[in-house]
């Protein structure tokens, strides 16, 4: 089955989003009580939420944002796919970061726990890697076609 890469940018977008998602409903379920959601979280945005009686809104916010900055991302992204690839890897590792964060309430183990935050410290690190590789190819590429003179 071939999808074209559109379609592909809106299920990618899609699931970011999705995932976004569960991970919320999860750990609003699996914490319990509002106490041991403002006691536990890492996140401090949710806490404030939750405190505040804003969590809804802040949910459909982040899902939105996480839609769209996704999407607007691999979008711009789409016309050079050595760069697409390693996008998509960055942002379905992230889903899956939520979806693992948000479980994390109910296996409440340090390992599981840590794996989680070292998964979101690789996807950083892929997402720095990537920028440097295209500030870099964007420069050769501009070099080489003679659009950047160096003055010796």
């Amino acid at each position: 089955m071939n999808i074209d890469k559109k379609t592909q940018i809106y299920i990618v977008s899609l699931a970011f989003a999705i995932s976004s998602v569960i991970d919320y409903m999860t750990t609003v379920w699996f914490a319990g009580t509002k106490e041991n959601l403002i006691r536990n979280e890492f996140s401090p945005l949710i806490v404030y939420a939750v405190e505040h009686d804003l969590l809804r809104v802040y949910v459909f916010v982040s899902v939105m944002f996480h839609f769209f900055g996704s999407f607007l991302v691999l979008m711009s992204l789409s016309e050079d796919e050595k760069l697409l690839y390693p996008a998509r890897t960055i942002i379905i590792m992230i889903s899956m970061v939520h979806i693992l964060g948000g479980f994390s309430w109910y296996v409440n183990n340090y390992v599981y726990s840590s794996t989680i935050v070292y998964m979101s410290l690789i996807a950083i690190l892929m997402t720095i890697l990537l920028s440097g590789w295209l500030i870099i190819s964007i420069y050769t590429r501009h070099y080489k076609k003679g659009d950047i003179h160096v003055k010796r």
